[in-house]
């Protein structure tokens, strides 16, 4: 549930900017989005394999300090994100497509990479540190199962929002992941 709802703004987030792109004509502008999407999953993916690197080479009350910590880390985070999203939600989509207008009008491919990286930065940032906090606490085999069928979920999601799916109810999705979520907080 976490790497999907995690997965799926990411993917809202690349779709609301590649479906601006495609409606203004310019196609030719996907490149720095996909680059800084896959910067941002890529310094993503390292933070949370340094995380877990950490937490395996710590014992006894060193190891659960650190599993205590990235727990409460975690626990926080995604409350208050919950809570953000929840506010920024109407307008999320009207300030990225005014970013990548601003980075298109002055002409940079850096500054549309940019505005992918951030977005899918925050994202992945939380993803990773939910991930550690769960493996911690579960059969590895398990977690990366369920990471990996959330996370191809919510590229399907994402695919079907990009295309333009009028059966996603985006208010349902976030409502039903925001309680789920938050009882994986407490």
């Amino acid at each position: 549930i976490v790497m999907l709802r995690e997965g799926f703004e990411i993917a809202l987030i690349v779709g609301i900017v590649l479906a601006f792109l495609n409606r203004t004509g310019r196609r030719d502008a996907f490149f720095p989005v996909w680059l800084g999407a896959g910067a941002a999953l890529g310094v993503s993916a390292i933070l949370g394999g340094a995380l877990f690197a950490v937490g395996a080479e710590l014992t006894g009350a060193g190891e659960a300090l650190w599993e205590g910590l990235l727990m409460l880390a975690a626990a926080g985070l995604l409350s208050w994100m919950i809570f953000w999203m929840r506010t920024r939600a109407r307008t999320l989509k009207k300030t990225l497509e005014n970013q990548v207008e601003s980075a298109l009008a002055g002409g940079s491919s850096l500054g549309l990479a940019a505005v992918a990286f951030v977005g899918v930065l925050r994202e992945g940032v939380e993803a990773a540190l939910f991930m550690v906090g769960a493996v911690q606490r579960s059969n590895a085999i398990v977690s990366i199962l369920g990471t990996v069928i959330g996370a191809v979920c919510a590229v399907g999601l994402g695919y079907a929002f990009y295309k333009g799916s009028h059966q996603l109810n985006l208010q349902k999705f976030f409502s039903v992941t925001s309680v789920l979520l938050l009882g994986f907080a407490a």
